[in-house]
């Protein structure tokens, strides 16, 4: 697989175990040295996120900056992530940071298919 782009499942975890870890799921297309593609996430029952995100990756290095697509005040930042991408390619792990915080996370290919999600915007509104 020369590419990462397709299905990947991940989590992250906050500094010092500050909150619950949060998984999520990510469908991701490279073109070049260019990423883009959307999270879901939810961070407690009821409540499922979007972000897009937009990077880079150089050999086994990847960067991105994810955005959330909502009007919630809460979600209102933008995280970077930077990491590393493993020699076959199917599996990411890094750093991210948000101010003055930063934790750790971990991506691996997803074999499987978004059948049947529903994703919520909570706005038509996009902040750029």
């Amino acid at each position: 697989m020369a590419s990462i782009s397709g299905f990947w499942a991940g989590t992250y975890a906050y500094p010092n175990d500050s909150a619950p870890s949060v998984n999520f799921d990510c469908e991701m297309q490279q073109s070049g040295g260019v990423i883009a593609g959307q999270i879901t996430e939810s961070h407690r029952p009821g409540q499922m996120l979007l972000a897009h995100i937009n990077g880079q990756i150089s050999g086994s290095n990847i960067s991105f900056f994810k955005r959330y697509k909502t009007a919630d005040s809460n979600y209102r930042w933008g995280i970077s992530y930077v990491g590393e991408v493993s020699a076959k390619k199917d599996k990411i792990t890094g750093i991210w940071r948000a101010g003055g915080r930063q934790g750790t996370f971990e991506m691996y290919r997803d074999a499987g298919q978004l059948v049947g999600a529903e994703v919520r915007e909570t706005s038509l509104e996009t902040n750029r």
